[in-house]
């Protein structure tokens, strides 16, 4: 349950890249939409397990790089801010 609400918080992020919420969207939509599976939905329970599998992995995959990327963001806050940080001190005007 946790995982699904980090999911969920990540899919609506701002700081997240629109083309890793599109991607994910298309890769889990399109397979789920298109008629040819892995494994056909005319199988009475593998059928749609095959299709949680695949929604279930593209979402680890979109919590995956999208906090990479947030983890990334966030590093060259940090760093932008010590720059500035250090920059001031040197000039004077951190006191």
């Amino acid at each position: 349950m946790r995982r699904l609400l980090v999911f969920g918080r990540l899919l609506f992020d701002g700081r997240v890249p629109l083309r890793l919420k599109l991607g994910f969207f298309i890769v889990a939509g399109g397979y789920l939409l298109f008629p040819l599976d892995l494994l056909p939905d005319i199988l009475p329970v593998v059928g749609i397990v095959d299709d949680g599998g695949i929604l279930l992995s593209s979402m680890v995959l979109f919590t995956r790089f999208a906090r990479k990327y947030l983890d990334v963001t966030a590093a060259n806050a940090e760093t932008r801010e010590g720059v500035v940080t250090y920059s001031q001190s040197i000039k004077g005007h951190g006191q």
